[in-house]
């Protein structure tokens, strides 16, 4: 049982890395003056619909 624990742990804390990382990404991104349209961090994703809101959902695609 400690095993299954340390393996999800060590995938969140890797999920959650990725995630960091890549909202740093989009914070100097968006400082430049760009637009992000698509952010997918493990099975989490935010995108950008044609009303330009951010929205925040869970992808089933695993080829993200």
């Amino acid at each position: 049982m400690e095993i299954l624990i340390r393996v999800l742990l060590a995938i969140f804390c890797i999920i959650i890395s990725i995630a960091v990382h890549e909202l740093g990404h989009i914070l100097v991104g968006l400082k430049e003056g760009f637009k992000f349209y698509l952010f997918v961090a493990g099975p989490f994703g935010l995108k950008r619909d044609e009303n330009d809101k951010i929205i925040f959902y869970i992808e089933k695609d695993v080829s993200l």
